[in-house]
């Protein structure tokens, strides 16, 4: 007596419920897929728009610091001078547009122990309505009116 192997894996029964759950779910993922994707791709944009704005804070922060470092070893106009131009080159990497809305500020000062000069750099940019990246309604809220900071250093 031989055996014979038959190719089908599932009887019939059990194909066509198959079939027919295969049938009842159809357009579930498209519909899933439109749930999902504009809160993935939102959550995306806010990572990027809060990623420029963290950059533009980080970059603001250090021209500040390298333009009074700049200053040291001149005293008065030229330092100030110096230091608003270094300040200014460090931010080179924004737009025209951008830059024409930066504000630096170098005042030199006698130090608060009276012993030399220091030199106050402050560099400040409006963000709100000058912003990197286009905002998203949500976003626009949470983001900053002004991306400022503020660096002191003894230059005599």
């Amino acid at each position: 007596m031989e055996l014979s192997v038959s190719h089908r894996v599932l009887p019939a029964r059990s194909r066509t419920s198959w079939s027919r759950r295969r049938r009842t779910q159809s357009g579930a993922a498209l519909v899933e897929f439109a749930i999902v994707a504009p809160i993935f791709f939102f959550i995306l944009y806010a990572l990027i728009v809060f990623g420029m704005a963290l950059a533009l804070k980080q970059s603001v922060t250090n021209a500040a610091a390298e333009g009074a470092r700049s200053a040291v070893g001149l005293s008065g106009a030229a330092a100030e001078a110096q230091a608003e131009s270094e300040a200014r080159d460090r931010l080179g990497w924004l737009r025209p547009t951008q830059q024409a809305v930066l504000q630096v500020d170098a005042t030199t000062a006698t130090c608060g122990s009276g012993s030399g000069e220091c030199i106050t750099v402050v560099v400040s940019y409006p963000y709100q309505g000058n912003e990197l990246v286009p905002p998203a309604p949500i976003i626009n809220y949470l983001a900053p009116k002004t991306v400022a900071s503020q660096a002191v250093v003894q230059i005599s």
